[in-house]
């Protein structure tokens, strides 16, 4: 079984709701491959069981499944995956800032601009949650600079520190300077909508 066909069985047993069934499957073949040294199978199998344990609010089997996806691809955006974990799902604000900052680092010696922004959203989020405003933003004028200079990146992927800093209070020109830079970038209507909103408040 490739990876192509395991999200498609998982994704028919999920959608059926026969999650122990899909549990098995995935844990299975996770062995499997992890015996045969197979790790973009075995990664896929641990994405797709996250699927399942974040439906279940199973937040310490998803905590497991995130690190060893980590150990496996050892990439940036393995480690922003864990920064959007730990911000939003276990809302443990220093790992989350752990984390990116482990994605920025690998970013870097990688060259991809893209995860070393998205890190960087992630990582001011957790600043601010952490009444940390200073060093928000820096993240902020780090983000800006990035934007000006049209790095390749994922527009959309700031809109949500944007809209924590602004409803803090925090560094509201520089907010607006990246938002008139990204909003014509968004395609999903969810940022378009949630942009406009922000643009509205800004006056810009």
């Amino acid at each position: 079984m490739d990876e192509r066909e395991l999200e498609a069985a998982a994704a028919e047993l999920i959608e059926q709701e026969r999650y122990p069934d899909a549990e098995d499957l995935l844990r299975g073949v996770h062995d499997e491959a992890i015996r045969n040294n197979q790790a973009d199978l075995a990664i896929c199998a641990l994405q797709e069981l996250i699927h399942i344990y974040v439906i279940q609010e199973r937040l310490s089997d998803h905590e497991r499944c995130q690190l060893e996806i980590e150990k496996l691809e050892d990439s940036a955006w393995s480690f922003v995956a864990s920064s959007w974990f730990y911000l939003y799902s276990k809302q443990d604000f220093e790992a989350a800032i752990a984390k990116a900052d482990r994605a920025i680092g690998k970013a870097q010696a990688e060259g991809d601009t893209s995860a070393a922004y998205t890190a960087r959203a992630a990582r001011g989020q957790a600043l601010i949650n952490l009444e940390r405003p200073a060093e928000a933003e820096e993240v902020l004028t780090e983000m800006l600079a990035m934007v000006s200079q049209r790095m390749k990146l994922v527009p959309g992927d700031e809109l949500g520190f944007l809209e924590l800093a602004h409803s803090k209070g925090i560094s509201r020109r520089t907010v607006a300077e990246i938002l008139k830079i990204v909003r014509p970038y968004y395609r999903e209507q969810g940022f378009i909508d949630r942009g406009a909103e922000l643009a509205e408040k800004l006056g810009i």
